[in-house]
């Protein structure tokens, strides 16, 4: 959960503008364990949030051996009047050639002007900006703790088998 579950978390505290108040999570455990990895295959949890809405957060080391990149990030966000979706599956590029297909990551990094800019490095200079300018950072160190403590309630739900709140400071 802390690699992979910890950015979704944050996404989902972001996109919603609330706190998670409770955390129910189920995982499997087979493939990872048949190469000596003592870890989930994958873990699906449902966050319900402060305003009661529900979120589920999925996060998988398991792909085909033959997916075209190394990773599968995606977004559904379904409301009463509105259903987004996003997936980073074809990053905006897509290349079959007879051998293969390639999803290149046109949108990590970017260089225009000869400025390096994409969502992989736009976090790195807001920090250097916030940094040189001595000006608040959009993400505080309460963030970041308030999802570490969704994390460590995952990791209690999967123990328990049930609902857990994440620990309040």
């Amino acid at each position: 959960m802390w690699f992979l579950g910890s950015h979704c978390f944050d996404l989902v505290r972001h996109l919603s503008g609330q706190e998670v108040v409770s955390v129910y999570a189920v995982g499997q455990k087979r493939l990872m364990a048949e190469c000596g990895l003592d870890t989930f295959d994958s873990v699906q949890s449902l966050l319900t949030m402060a305003d009661g809405s529900s979120w589920v957060v999925e996060n998988s080391w398991v792909l085909p051996e033959g997916f075209p990149k190394d990773n599968d990030g995606r977004i559904d966000i379904l409301c009463e009047a509105t259903y987004i979706r996003s997936t980073s599956q074809h990053r905006g590029l897509e290349i079959t050639t007879p051998g293969m297909t390639l999803t290149p990551n046109s949108y990590f990094i970017n260089y225009r002007n000869g400025i390096a800019s994409g969502f992989g490095i736009d976090p790195i200079n807001d920090f250097v900006h916030s940094v040189r300018h001595k000006a608040p950072y959009p993400v505080t160190a309460m963030d970041g703790l308030a999802v570490s403590r969704i994390c460590e309630a995952v990791h209690r739900s999967l123990e328990s088998g049930k609902p857990e709140r994440p620990i309040k400071p």
